[in-house]
C-alpha cells in the first residue's frame, strides 16, 4: 500500500507543470527581459563592444532588448556583468590569470558573469594617422631620430589596423562608436569579455560560419534560463591571426574574426616573420 501511495505521488508531481516544481531563474521569459546587462563606469573599448554583442544576439535570438547600464537597477531581477566592475569586485570576481584571450563564465542566485581581460591597445608614438604622413616622409624621420640609423618605418600599416577614423583617434573628437552606434576597437585590443560573451552564445546554439548575417545560425528561443555555471575557457595558442586589417576589409569581416577567438597582441604590422606574413 505505502509503495503504491508513494508511486501515486510521484506519477502526479511529474505530470505538473515545470514552473511548479521549481521558479527557475530567468533572463528572458516570453520575450521579455527579466535581466539588465551591467558594465564598469568607464569600460574599455572591448568591454563595451562585448556587451554591445550580447544585447544585439539576446535580441535575435528571443526579441528582447536588453538594457546597458553602468549601475546595477532595480528594475531587473537579475544581473548579466559584462567584463570588471565594482559589481564583479563586490562578487569577488576579476580577470586574473585569464591571459590570451581566456575567459570565465560564472553565476549566482541572481547574476551572470562574462569576464576576461579587456585591455585597450595604446598605439606608441610615432605613428601615422593618414598616408600622407607616410608619403611626406614625416614616420621615416622620426623614426630615424629614434634609431640614430636609416631603416624601413615598421608601422606603416598602423591606421588600418582601427575601425574608426585613425585621424580623430586620441583627439576630443575621437570617434568612439560609428554611424550606426557600433564600437570603434582596435585589432590589437584584448577581448577576453567578447569571447566569454561569444562562448555564452554558442552554448544557446549561435554560430557563425561566414562573416555578416548571412553566414550565421541563430535559435529562437523566447525564454533564456540563467545557467548554473562556473567555466573558465583558455586558449591553446596565444597568438590566433588571419591577415587582414579591421579598418580596411570592414565590420562584417572584422566583427567576424573576433568571434572565431582572433588574437593578435603585439601592434606590429608590415614586418613580414614577425607572426604572419
Amino acid at each position: 500500500m505505502y509503495h503504491y501511495r508513494l508511486f501515486s505521488v510521484l506519477c502526479f508531481l511529474l505530470c505538473l507543470p515545470i514552473p511548479l516544481l521549481a521558479e527557475a531563474t530567468l533572463l528572458i521569459q516570453d520575450g521579455q527581459p527579466r535581466a539588465e546587462i551591467v558594465i564598469s563606469t568607464s569600460p574599455s573599448r572591448t568591454t563595451s563592444l562585448a556587451a554591445q554583442e550580447l544585447q544585439t544576439y539576446l535580441e535575435k535570438i528571443s526579441g528582447a532588448k536588453l538594457q546597458v547600464v553602468d549601475q546595477p537597477t532595480s528594475e531587473y531581477p537579475v544581473k548579466i556583468y559584462v567584463g570588471g566592475s565594482a559589481e564583479t569586485q563586490r562578487l569577488g570576481i576579476s580577470a586574473d590569470g585569464l591571459k590570451y584571450g581566456a575567459y570565465r563564465i560564472v553565476s549566482g542566485k541572481n547574476w551572470l558573469t562574462l569576464i576576461g581581460d579587456d585591455t585597450d591597445f595604446i598605439p606608441i608614438e610615432p605613428w601615422p594617422r593618414s598616408n600622407n604622413d607616410i608619403a611626406s616622409g614625416k614616420m621615416q624621420a622620426a623614426w630615424d631620430e629614434i634609431t640614430g640609423e636609416h631603416w624601413g618605418y615598421p608601422h606603416s600599416q598602423m591606421r588600418k589596423h582601427y575601425m574608426g577614423p585613425a585621424s580623430l583617434f586620441g583627439t576630443p573628437q575621437e570617434q568612439k562608436v560609428d554611424k550606426n552606434g557600433n564600437v570603434n576597437v582596435w585589432g590589437f585590443d584584448e577581448r577576453g569579455s567578447f569571447n566569454a560573451v561569444c562562448g555564452y552564445l554558442r552554448s544557446l546554439g549561435v554560430r557563425w560560419y561566414l562573416p555578416g548575417e548571412s553566414g550565421e545560425i541563430v535559435p529562437e528561443l523566447k525564454t533564456i534560463p540563467l545557467p548554473e555555471i562556473d567555466q573558465v575557457v583558455e586558449p591553446d595558442f596565444p597568438l590566433r591571426t588571419l591577415n587582414f586589417r579591421f579598418g580596411v576589409y570592414g565590420r562584417d569581416a572584422a566583427m567576424w574574426g573576433m568571434r572565431l577567438g582572433l588574437r593578435q597582441p603585439y601592434g606590429r604590422q608590415a614586418a613580414h616573420g614577425l607572426d604572419h606574413m
